[in-house]
């Protein structure tokens, strides 16, 4: 048997036998590492097709932002410029599609998340169905630090809330002063890259709040699983749920009301 990719012909006859002609192996793969691709949660940002402009923007938003979040969560600087080629291609562009680099991820999981357990919370509520555990990269050493870390944010986590907030508008202000002018002109590149790097670097506070909410509801599964094992599996979904609606989904409902209107007016 090939272990290997191959051309295989083969011929199907009158009473329905398939008959393999000939195999050979595929002499025009690349080699290196293979890339894993998944758009799970990302098809909910970028549906359908993306343009490379627009694409080029995204990943330089995930780099920045990750870059930020790694520093954040502790991942030294020595490490994190070892891992600079894998924050500059978390997302690719394939066939016009955006999909995450899955095995990157996985390297700045391991670097950030303490655990095995914490890191199934992680591909639970991002909705992997198949995880590739076997690409995260951490070191036992790691682990503690990575936990000691996560402590330290998650009990600053409403002081790091109001911190992100107060700040925020203040670097929007400073990416919007960079659009040029009615003319066109006036458009400095190098002035607008640093108001991008300086939006997105702080970003890492919503990942901390992402943290502390896979945690949450990896607990609540954990406990449900262990004293009350006859419920149903969403039933922990079901308990979270019934909340005030989140800036995301007002303007999801907003849209909807917008439908209902549009529906009910025979013009």
């Amino acid at each position: 048997m090939l272990e290997k990719p191959a051309d295989i012909e083969f011929a199907i006859t009158a009473d329905g036998c398939c008959w393999r002609l000939q195999a050979r192996p595929v002499t025009t793969v690349p080699a290196g590492e293979l890339a894993i691709l998944d758009n799970t949660n990302i098809v909910e940002s970028y549906p359908g097709l993306t343009l490379p402009l627009s694409f080029t923007f995204a990943r330089w938003a995930y780099e920045e932002v990750f870059r930020g979040s790694a520093a954040a969560f502790g991942v030294r600087k020595r490490e994190l410029e070892k891992l600079s080629p894998v924050l500059g291609q978390l997302i690719q562009h394939f066939h016009g599609r955006v999909y995450y680099r899955l095995e990157h991820w996985y390297q700045i999981m391991g670097q950030i998340y303490s655990s095995a357990r914490a890191l199934g919370a992680w591909e639970q509520a991002v909705g992997l169905r198949k995880p590739e555990r076997e690409q995260a990269r951490a070191k036992f050493q790691n682990h503690a630090r990575a936990f000691l870390t996560v402590c330290r944010l998650l009990l600053r986590l409403r002081e790091g809330n109001r911190a992100f907030l107060a700040a925020f508008p203040g670097f929007y202000r400073r990416l919007e002063a960079t659009s040029p002018d009615e003319s066109g002109q006036g458009f400095d590149w190098h002035r607008f890259e640093a108001a991008v790097q300086a939006l997105f670097r702080p970003w890492y506070q919503t990942l901390v709040n992402d943290v502390a909410a896979f945690q949450a509801v990896g607990r609540l599964q954990r406990a449900l699983a262990r004293w009350a094992p006859q419920a149903a599996p969403g039933v922990a979904i079901d308990l979270l749920s019934g909340g005030p609606p989140t800036g995301s989904e007002k303007a999801l409902l907003g849209a909807l009301s917008l439908k209902d209107a549009v529906l009910a007016d025979p013009e």
